[in-house]
């Protein structure tokens, strides 16, 4: 087998881009020209993780929260 040649269904299978530069994604999904990267800026990020470990009759159980809130006005 050639080292350049890959498997027929790799061959036979129409290229497809896995990923591209966020804001180029942005804009694509968004309609092009009314997307502006420099005016999408979030004021605050809030964030509160809490963490438990117990164990319950031999059984160790973890429970955990994490809570992240975008755009709090301070």
């Amino acid at each position: 087998m050639n080292a350049t040649r890959l498997p027929l269904p790799l061959e036979l299978t129409s290229p497809v881009v896995l990923a591209n530069d966020l804001n180029t994604q942005l804009r694509d999904a968004l309609g092009g020209a009314d997307y502006d990267a420099r005016t999408q800026l979030c004021s605050s990020t809030c964030s509160s993780v809490q963490s438990k470990t117990m164990n319950i009759l031999g059984i160790q159980v973890d429970v955990n929260a994490d809570v992240n809130v975008d755009d709090v006005i301070a």
